[in-house]
């Protein structure tokens, strides 16, 4: 006899054998991008190539910690040299971008051209994952033009500098879609959700390796994939419950479900690989196995330790909890930190200047630069990164001990070895930067391309040329004008699609905000697509968490570590903020869609019976007013 099937849940067999759980009855099928749809992304994508193909590369040549280090070890990786020879600046940056730049370089790409094939790249995969939410192909188109022709992606700090917060844009598009695509395809065969999970995991691992500080996408990580398991163990347990002969049929439901978790568990599952595989590179080469020294190893918990002695900041400048008074205090508690003080004291005034302080955000650098003048931080043999790594933990040791007996005062410190302790007057400004940060990106402020290039250091720009395969106008003495001539027109029309955005967005975001608590309030009514709304505010909600922790964690370095106002630093809030709101709006517009075509029609039908009461009166000789008085 034939098993008998739940409504709500059942097994699905696919085109390819397998067996999906829990696919619903009550969803109506989506259409998948069609061939006229994708034709039209792929020219809008080469209309904004061509419009953005004049613009020069900004060279920062003399950011030797920034710009140029991504160079450099650019230069390296091109040279089978890995990232070159070992110092204090070798693993102190994620190793994608100098990669990424050396791939370019190796296939003959320019720079800037790659950046925006993977920009372009990206919206259009958003648009595809989002496809079983967004049913029009007017939403899909919408959403994607909003994402493609976002000012950011040409802006002079982000995407014309030879650096890597252009690349955080495309990443987060592709890591937070890729997700979606995955939670949205949940009763897929396992064939149909391995893409997007391959994608998911690559996407996240690059950017991982890409910016230090990218701790902002984790929540929406783990949350989805805590969600997706939990789908998966209740559709299991659902499909276990049905009332037939499940002998045959519990190992392809067990089988299943074991793929489905292995499938949810892949992007966290690459990110760790990616972790391992590069942390056995830098074994291989400096004898130090971690990824990367701000986030692994021990300079992590060396900053954290000297964070955790109490100090009191009154009367300080802001952004300060390391004077010099009390670096040269930490030397009493450490005896190792005590026998590299010259260097590190030297160091410390170096960066200091005339200011006397060094501000949170730029402390590691003295404290590493006066390692290095230590001794340390040698390509090999002493001083070499395994003695350079014991150090740090031996330090953070001994102030440790020194909390411990008494010697010193402790204090808290926060989760990243980059961020400074919390302190109570941040209570009141955090939320009030949040805003500012919140008004700032939504207005694009400064969001802008340049016609101008920038250091004028001809070697090193000759270097960063070479590798990017770009063109820059350089700001050397014999600058001419003329040579603006052909790039001011193409920055010009550019700022302008800019001032439309800055103009159209913020009032957008605030009818956005009213649009997701309706759809919100719509989940009382269990009717018509309800779990389709559910998955809608669920997702949306999710990305609007993700660009919440971006402004807060932008916010909080803003306060305790350095000026962040800026929008290189916001980059990965831009297209989330985005794609909340075109996505937002579209589905708010889908489902009203309904409702305003009944209206409309129902508005119809009675112009049309009055104005046949009308004729038929005419006939008969009434007055159609009193007519149709006497009808009501």
């Amino acid at each position: 006899m034939p098993a008998t099937r739940s409504p709500q849940h059942r097994l699905t067999a696919s085109p390819h054998g397998s067996v999906g759980i829990g696919h619903r009855a009550d969803v109506k099928e989506w259409r998948p991008l069609s061939a006229r749809l994708i034709a039209i992304m792929v020219g809008l994508a080469i209309l904004k190539q061509a419009m953005v193909s004049t613009l020069p590369v900004m060279l920062y040549s003399k950011q030797y910690y920034d710009d140029y280090w991504v160079a450099d070890h650019a230069a390296a990786i091109r040279a089978n040299d890995w990232l070159g020879a070992y110092d204090h600046l070798t693993l102190v940056k994620g190793p994608f971008s100098p990669f990424f730049l050396a791939v370019c370089s190796k296939l003959g790409i320019p720079f800037l051209t790659a950046e925006q094939l993977w920009h372009s790249l990206a919206c259009l995969i958003v648009v595809a994952a989002l496809a079983p939410l967004l049913r029009s192909s007017w939403s899909r188109i919408i959403v994607y033009i909003g994402l493609l022709f976002d000012p950011i992606s040409w802006a002079a700090w982000t995407f014309q500098r030879v650096y890597r917060n252009g690349l955080t844009v495309s990443q987060a598009l592709i890591v937070i879609s890729c997700l979606c695509a995955l939670y949205l395809r949940r009763d897929r065969p396992l064939l149909q959700r391995l893409p997007w999970s391959l994608g998911a995991g690559l996407s996240l691992a690059t950017m991982w390796h890409n910016r230090e500080d990218t701790a902002w996408i984790l929540p929406f990580v783990f949350v989805a994939t805590a969600i997706m398991l939990c789908s998966a163990t209740v559709r299991l347990f659902f499909a276990l419950r049905a009332k037939k002969d499940t002998r045959k049929q519990t190992p392809l439901v067990w089988g299943s479900f074991a793929g489905s978790v292995l499938v949810v568990l892949l992007p966290l599952g690459t990110l760790g690989a990616s972790n391992a595989y590069v942390s056995h590179l830098n074994q291989e080469n400096y004898g130090l196995s971690c990824y990367n020294e701000i986030n692994d190893c021990h300079f992590p918990d060396f900053m954290k330790a000297i964070y955790s002695v109490k100090w009191d900041t009154t009367g300080l400048p802001e952004r300060t909890d390391v004077p010099l008074e009390k670096l040269e205090y930490l030397y009493t508690l450490s005896p190792t930190l005590n026998s590299i003080s010259d260097a590190m004291t030297e160091k410390y005034k170096a960066w200091a200047h005339d200011k006397g302080y060094v501000e949170n955000g730029m402390l590691i650098w003295p404290l590493r630069d006066g390692v290095h003048a230590a001794g340390y931080y040698q390509p090999a043999g002493r001083g070499g990164a395994a003695d350079t790594d014991r150090l740090y933990a031996n330090i953070a040791a001994e102030i440790h001990e020194a909390i411990s007996s008494g010697r010193a005062q402790g204090q808290p410190t926060m989760p990243s070895s980059l961020m400074p302790p919390w302190h109570s007057i941040y209570s009141s400004e955090l939320p009030r930067t949040v805003s500012e940060f919140y008004h700032f990106v939504v207005s694009f402020q400064d969001v802008k391309p340049s016609a101008e290039g920038w250091d004028n250091e001809p070697l090193r720009n000759r270097i960063m040329l070479g590798l990017s395969g770009d063109r820059s106008v350089s700001l050397s003495d014999d600058f001419s004008p003329a040579e603006l001539q052909y790039v001011e027109p193409v920055v010009n029309r550019l700022n302008r699609i800019a001032a439309v955005y800055g103009a159209v967005t913020p009032p957008f975001a605030s009818v956005t905000a009213l649009a997701w608590v309706g759809m919100l309030g719509s989940l009382l009514i269990r009717q018509g697509e309800w779990a389709r709304r559910r998955d809608a505010v669920l997702l949306l909600t999710g990305i609007a968490g993700s660009v919440i922790a971006i402004l807060t964690g932008v916010a909080y370095n803003q306060i305790a570590s350095v000026k962040s106002s800026y929008y290189m630093y916001l980059s990965g809030a831009y297209p989330l903020m985005l794609l909340f709101t075109t996505v937002t709006l579209c589905l708010a517009a889908e489902h009203a869609s309904p409702h305003v075509i009944s209206g409309i029609a129902r508005l119809r039908h009675g112009a049309r019976a009055r104005r046949e009461r009308r004729r038929d009166a005419r006939s008969i000789g009434q007055d159609p007013v009193s007519s149709s008085d006497s009808s009501d």
